[in-house]
């Protein structure tokens, strides 16, 4: 079996009154694939930001590779989230500069000022060249110059997804990689991203609402609703009425 990973213990997060996470307790293994599911303002996106370390525990421990994430000074901190890649739903691109730009930004916090403007500004051919090969395996390698605001929605994604490798990450998290696509679409992205977990050996985190889709891709789905975990199983053991329970709507009064 893959070694432990992450490991939540009995976390919640709080703002003010209001828990967008409550004790929730659950272990991710190194490679595995998993889908983290549940209706809009379950606390989906809050659990992705724990992994990767921008949402702090109010309470509980988050431990990455046995490690206690709160104990980690601000440099071992930032070496963490360094490596691990981060494909937001709405991919957080800046559209008014080049594709090989929006890449190449991933890893310019590794390097001086000096370098970092010279990277940005001007890539060499062997920058230049990685970058490339990252697009083609992502089928868009002829995009490489382009504008990111001339590209379609779908090509946006990858370039997101191409910038989340560039990091050279050790886990790849997506939250709603498909939440605006259509069924077909959708089945290949998730594919896309489940190939690339497996081909580079990431352990892969994905928030979905429509987890049907991703039969065959996923190893674990965890169902969280109102901030609280409801279920954590593998995907082969998952079941139909858990899912349409966990997406039901309770307490709605209907006035005629």
């Amino acid at each position: 079996m893959s070694s432990e990973f992450y490991r939540l213990e009995n976390v919640s997060v709080k703002y003010g009154d209001t828990y967008a996470l409550q004790d929730v307790s659950c272990t991710i293994f190194s490679g595995e694939r998993v889908a983290i599911v549940g209706p809009s303002g379950a606390g989906k996106s809050t659990l992705l930001g724990l992994l990767n370390g921008g949402i702090q525990a109010t309470e509980g421990e988050v431990y990455v590779d046995l490690q206690q994430l709160s104990r980690f000074d601000e440099t071992a901190l930032q070496t963490h989230r360094s490596r691990v890649g981060f494909v937001y739903q709405h991919h957080n691109l800046v559209p008014t500069i080049r594709v090989i730009q929006n890449v190449m930004s991933a890893r310019l916090g590794r390097f001086s000022l000096f370098e970092a403007i010279r990277r940005f500004v001007y890539s060499n051919a062997e920058e230049q060249e990685e970058v490339y090969n990252l697009l083609k395996r992502l089928g868009i390698e002829e995009k490489i110059f382009h504008f990111v605001e001339q590209l379609s929605g779908g090509q946006r994604q990858r370039v997101a997804i191409a910038r989340a490798l560039y990091q050279e990450p050790h886990t790849l998290l997506a939250d709603e990689p498909v939440a605006s696509l259509d069924p077909a679409r959708a089945r290949e992205t998730l594919k896309l991203f489940s190939t690339i977990a497996k081909n580079d050996e990431l352990t892969l985190c994905m928030s979905l609402h429509q987890v049907e889709l991703a039969e065959g891709y996923i190893d674990r789905v965890i169902g969280i609703r109102d901030g609280k975990l409801v279920f954590d199983r593998l995907s082969s053991e998952l079941q139909a009425s858990e899912l349409e329970e966990l997406y039901t709507i309770q307490d709605l009064a209907i006035c005629v």
